[in-house]
């Protein structure tokens, strides 16, 4: 989660100020991504799949990419892309009850379960076979695997990963979920694909949450919903990773920057789960009404329309000039391979096609 206000803040007053310039920014896209969706289907209706969601990363990353946005900007744009989300994610278990939840996320488990393992096993071995460096196929596999950069920051302290490994790992998750975010949508609507089938493959392919969700959500509500859980069963596994491999560099003999302890799985859980849950477990009590419902669903999605456009602003395309290629298309095989798993999975085991 997000530190409120961050380390290097001594007064609350200093922190808002800071984060005034980018929390404006993605407001007054977000808004602008609503309106554009609006002239969007009043033009051509639904014969393209152009809605918000697309509409708010394109200018995210054409705003970011065009125009000198220095880090005045940066401290709101990323704290819309953190706090939004997971404020958007609890607001959605609203609207969701534990069997939904349990129906969607038993099935999730068993899936991201073998996916995370895989992408580990298969980033690390590659990353042998091309002497790229264990810790750098490890970060590439966690973050593919789990939940990208949340990922990367979250497992690069425990095995002591430097700061070059970290920058590539959280590379190779970036440039690889803008091609799911366009890629996925688009296939789902040319092969007409299922709501439920959509959502399980935006909640496993991408890589950060916030892609994920947005890549649910580019395509239908049901989808984004489906993709929010299948996501955030991705992101319970986090601390259990995290532990293994903490063991594994222990068992090696390589130096880890913590000892393997139980209680980092409670530390290194993603606590916006807990809030997901909890509002679902009070809507499968019908404690909230239609109107509650519609409210924090409206709600929701203005949050995510903000936070979209941050995901589209961090996209800063000059980052990756004179890169260490190697790892981020390790990264882009890993992430082919992820959409085939999903594909069949979901398609087959799951029987949602």
């Amino acid at each position: 989660m997000a530190k409120i206000p961050a380390d290097n803040y001594e007064t609350w007053g200093s922190y808002v100020k800071a984060l005034m310039p980018g929390l404006i920014y993605c407001i007054i896209l977000g808004v602008l991504s609503w309106y554009l969706e609006k002239v969007a289907y009043a033009q051509w209706g639904k014969n393209i799949p152009l809605n918000y969601v697309f509409i708010a990363i394109i200018l995210g990353i054409v705003t970011r990419n065009l125009f000198k946005m220095g880090e005045t900007f940066m401290e709101g744009v990323n704290f819309s892309a953190k706090v939004f989300l997971y404020i958007g994610v609890v607001l959605i278990g609203a609207k969701l009850n534990i069997a939904q939840i349990l129906k969607v996320g038993s099935g999730a488990l068993l899936m991201v379960s073998i996916s995370i393992t895989l992408m580990v096993l298969i980033s690390g071995w590659i990353s042998n076979r091309y002497q790229l460096g264990h810790r750098v196929g490890h970060l590439v596999g966690t973050g593919i695997g789990i939940c990208g950069v949340s990922a990367v920051i979250a497992t690069a302290p425990a095995i002591k990963a430097t700061e070059k490994e970290i920058i590539i790992a959280i590379g190779a998750s970036l440039l690889t979920d803008v091609m799911c975010l366009f890629a996925i949508p688009l296939l789902g609507h040319y092969f007409g694909w299922n709501d439920v089938f959509v959502g399980y493959l935006a909640g496993v392919t991408p890589s950060n949450t916030a892609q994920c969700i947005a890549t649910g959500f580019a395509y239908s509500d049901t989808s984004g919903n489906v993709a929010t859980i299948t996501k955030s069963a991705r992101n319970a596994l986090m601390p259990v990773l995290i532990l293994a491999l903490i063991y594994y560099y222990t068992k090696k003999g390589l130096p880890v920057g913590e000892r393997v302890r139980i209680g980092i799985l409670w530390s290194k859980f993603p606590k916006f789960v807990l809030g997901l849950l909890v509002l679902s477990g009070l809507a499968s009590f019908d404690l909230f009404t239609k109107e509650m419902v519609k409210t924090t669903t409206h709600m929701y999605q203005w949050l995510f329309a903000f936070c979209f456009v941050s995901i589209g602003a961090a996209v800063d395309l000059k980052q990756f000039k004179g890169r260490d290629i190697a790892p981020i298309v390790a990264g882009f095989i890993l992430t082919f391979i992820l959409f085939g798993y999903a594909f069949l999975f979901a398609g087959y085991i799951l029987g949602a096609k």
